[in-house]
Formats: C-alpha cells, sequence, structure tokens
C-alpha cells in the first residue's frame, strides 16, 4: 500500500505531519490524479494545459478521545483561507501550494476516538515540484595570473573558468534559480548551450538572483536592500543562446561560472505527480 510521508506548512510556517507522530493519516483521496486540457486549431493541438484543481482528502483521526490534533489541524488549515495566503502540501519531499477550504467529518465508526474527515484542498500550483541545489565555490587557484582592462568589457580576461555539470533527471526542461554571490562585475554563467548574463556590480556579501519560475532578476545587496536588476538582465528570446530564463534542459549540462565567485544554481523538477518511494 503506498503510504506516502505527508506535512502541511501554512503560510505563517506552522507544520502539520501526517503519519504516526499525530495519529492523522491519508486515507483516501485524488491528489495524485491529473488531467491535461487541450487547445486545438485547424486539426493540431496547440496548447496543453492544467487548470486551478479541487481535490478531495479523505483523512483518518486515530487519537482516542484527546480532540489536541483535531484542533491543531483545523487551526493550522483555517489560517491560509480566513487570509488568503496558500500554504504546502509536500509529499515525498514533492511540494504543492495550496489551500484547504472545506471539512467535513463523518460520524465516530466502530470505535470511540476514529473519525474520518473529508477535506477539499485547492491546488495552487499545477505541478508537483521537488529542488535539487547545486554549489559552484570560488576556484582560487585559478583566479591568480589573469588581466584585467581599464575599459567597459563584460568580461575580465585571465585564467579559464573552471567547468563542471549537473544532471537535471527531470525528463523536460526545467525552471531554476540562480544565485551569483558577490564581489562580482557583470556575471555569466553559461549552463549548456545558454549563457546568463547579468551586467552591473554585485557587491561582497550580496548576490543576484535570476528566478525563471517568477521571471525576476534581483540584486540583493550586503545590507539586505533588495533591487530590480531586470533591465540590466540579457534578455534575449528562448533558443538564443543568451535567454536570461531559458529552462535548464534534460541530462548532463555543463557548467561554466567566473572562477571567483561562488554560485547556486537549484533545479525545479516539475511533474504531474510525485515519484513513487514505496510499494502502491
Amino acid at each position: 500500500m503506498f503510504k506516502p510521508e505527508m506535512k502541511y506548512t501554512n503560510a505563517r510556517l506552522e507544520a502539520f505531519v501526517f503519519g504516526d507522530e499525530t495519529g492523522v493519516y491519508l486515507d483516501e483521496s485524488d491528489l495524485f490524479d491529473y488531467s491535461w486540457e487541450t487547445t486545438s486549431s485547424q486539426g493540431s493541438i496547440v496548447r496543453v494545459y492544467r487548470e486551478a484543481e479541487i481535490k478531495s482528502v479523505k483523512l483518518l483521526f486515530l487519537n482516542g478521545t484527546d480532540p489536541s490534533q483535531i484542533n491543531r489541524f483545523l487551526d493550522i488549515v483555517d489560517h491560509d483561507a480566513r487570509t488568503c495566503q496558500p500554504g504546502t502540501l509536500e509529499v515525498d519531499g514533492y511540494k504543492r501550494r495550496c489551500m484547504f477550504t472545506g471539512s467535513s467529518a463523518d460520524e465516530y465508526q466502530w470505535k470511540p476516538g476514529l473519525m474520518y474527515r473529508e477535506t477539499k484542498c485547492v491546488m495552487v500550483d499545477p505541478d508537483w515540484s521537488r529542488s535539487t541545489l547545486y554549489t559552484f565555490d570560488v576556484r582560487e587557484d585559478e583566479t591568480a595570473g589573469g588581466l584585467d582592462y581599464p575599459y567597459d568589457y563584460g568580461h575580465d580576461y585571465g585564467a579559464p573558468a573552471p567547468a563542471a555539470s549537473v544532471v537535471n533527471a527531470n525528463t523536460s526542461p526545467s525552471e531554476f534559480i540562480l544565485r551569483v554571490y558577490g564581489p562580482a562585475s557583470n556575471p555569466a554563467v553559461r549552463i549548456g548551450d545558454n549563457v546568463y548574463r547579468v551586467r552591473g556590480e554585485v557587491e561582497a556579501g550580496g548576490y543576484v538572483e535570476i528566478n525563471s519560475t517568477e521571471k525576476t532578476v534581483s540584486i540583493l545587496s550586503q545590507f539586505g536592500i533588495l533591487t530590480n536588476a531586470f533591465a540590466a538582465a540579457s534578455v534575449g528570446f528562448r533558443g538564443s543562446g543568451e535567454y536570461i530564463f531559458e529552462p535548464i534542459a534534460p541530462g548532463s549540462n555543463n557548467v561554466s561560472w567566473p572562477s571567483s565567485c561562488r554560485v547556486d544554481l537549484e533545479i525545479i523538477e516539475g511533474r504531474s505527480e510525485p515519484r513513487r518511494t514505496s510499494g502502491w
């Protein structure tokens, strides 16, 4: 029987763990069902997409006569509905923003302390997602001996930038978050066949962040001041070789980055349903 590890975290970061810890279990649900919608034109499918979904989630409460876990669960999910802020449901490491919008309790069954609750959950995100973080550190030994020119070139001339690779295990191109930590001048990172470039200065203690899901480019200063840097990005267009939000291709991708900078790459795997990690 498929018994996933499941946790719900509301908008104020209060978490409820399902399972032996609380005595609340997933009994029946259509959480992992999905359906793609299509748009056709002249006999061909031109768009595939998913609408917002409302899921039925039946929970089993085995708490004896102690109502504390029932009350705690309702307090956590009720906060999000009343403030119109989605929480996050996590199943076996995959996350999806959602909001519980309804609950009804069956009568106690064949013994006191057993109760079923039928809940309604509105899924805000179309996909279940899981992030894998790659970090590329400073290579001090490879930054020596470089030549810097007193002109406004997009890069310095010096020893070759270190090269590495990442493996995107997803079956389709993946969204990402890319951070380049300062100090850096006009930082550029190549991943696979695409260059992600931002023109400007990133001071020590700060970083520039490219978020492909949110379509944002921002610079965080060492004092915590966030600045919109979209205008400084080399925007390009998809497939051009220098598109700032180019998804990470499936499979192995070579990575090169400025030797004097630390770089974090978070690859976001999106799936219609979580990968199974246990039996059915």
